[in-house]
């Protein structure tokens, strides 16, 4: 990423597959990133529908032919 908000045309593909490694761990990370008042599995459902959203504008930039901008 450039300037640590806004992910390039060219680095999307590589985004992608970051989003997909998180994933890929979701649960360890929720094991580890959950606050106390919620379960792991509500926390990693949280998670998940967090990277969705990044991952559909992400896709939705690709198509545009254009970048993407993490605020």
């Amino acid at each position: 990423m450039r300037d640590g908000d806004v992910v390039a045309p060219d680095e999307l593909p590589a985004f992608l597959a970051e989003i997909a490694a998180v994933r890929a761990c979701s649960k360890q990370l929720a094991v580890e990133t959950r606050p106390p008042d919620r379960a792991t599995e509500s926390h990693r459902h949280h998670i998940f529908g967090r990277l969705a959203g990044v991952q559909a504008s992400t896709r939705y930039a690709q198509g545009a032919g254009g970048g993407l901008l993490i605020w």
